[in-house]
Formats: structure tokens, C-alpha cells, sequence
């Protein structure tokens, strides 16, 4: 424990970081793919940047799940959204 205090000491605070202290060592010796199953997807992508994601994946890979009428209508989009 990091600079435990002597027992007189030990206030909710303290109690509080020990806690934070010991899931941080838990998750950190704990492997990622054992973490990964607690957590949802969403959950998992939260708080990234959507272009770092996709520029990881190929062209074919971004559109998977996309319907070519959606991918269609999002081309028209952008089509009429960009300055000729």
C-alpha cells in the first residue's frame, strides 16, 4: 500500500484510493481479451476518434453493413455538399 497511513488515519478517501489503486493493478495484470468480454462494443469505442478506428480497416472493411442505396445516398450527399 502506498504510504499507508497509521490506522488512526484511515478516512473514506483513503478507503476510496486504496479501491481505485487496486482496480487499476487488477485491470492492468488482468490480459485485454479478458477485459474485452465485460464490456460492450459501444462501450469499448467510446471516446475514440471514428478516423483513427477506420484507418485501420480497408475501404471494403468501412463500408461493410452499409446498403448501396445508403452508400448511393450518401455519395449524392456529398456531391451536393462539396463546392464544384
Amino acid at each position: 500500500m502506498k504510504n499507508a497511513p497509521e490506522l488512526r488515519e484511515i478516512t473514506p478517501e483513503y478507503v476510496m484510493q486504496l479501491g481505485e489503486e487496486l482496480i487499476d493493478a487488477v485491470l492492468e495484470a488482468t490480459p485485454a481479451d479478458k477485459v474485452r468480454k465485460h464490456f460492450t462494443a459501444k462501450e469499448l469505442l467510446a471516446g475514440l476518434d471514428p478516423k483513427e478506428i477506420l484507418a485501420g480497416f480497408d475501404l471494403k472493411d468501412r463500408l461493410a453493413g452499409l446498403t448501396p442505396e445508403e452508400i448511393r445516398r450518401y455519395l449524392e450527399q456529398l456531391e451536393k455538399s462539396t463546392p464544384q
